[in-house]
């Protein structure tokens, strides 16, 4: 599985505001594969969550109030980096969101 850590810096003026990176995370008790959103301290702030149970996509801010910019940047990694269901059916993005 992809374990590779992104980055994305979000700026105003030239100057950075927040950084964000995203990781995969595997999740046995959900059935399932997903995209997380954290802080550069390296806390979750959202997910984005792919079942293999019913192949729904969902997404999770757990309460945190996230810039709209975070967000785009988190589903735009989840369509690049998220391919498939664990059956290696296709995730259809334009399904889903």
């Amino acid at each position: 599985m992809d374990r590779k850590i992104s980055s994305g810096f979000f700026f105003m003026n030239g100057v950075i505001l927040m950084a964000y990176k995203t990781q995969i995370f595997s999740d046995v008790e959900r059935n399932g594969i997903g995209l997380e959103l954290l802080s550069d301290g390296g806390d979750v702030l959202a997910e984005v969550f792919c079942s293999d149970d019913d192949h729904s996509v969902s997404v999770n801010t757990f309460d945190n109030d996230i810039p709209l910019a975070a967000l785009a940047y988190l589903l735009n990694s989840a369509w690049q980096r998220l391919k498939t269901f664990e059956d290696g059916t296709a995730i259809d993005w334009a399904e889903t969101l």
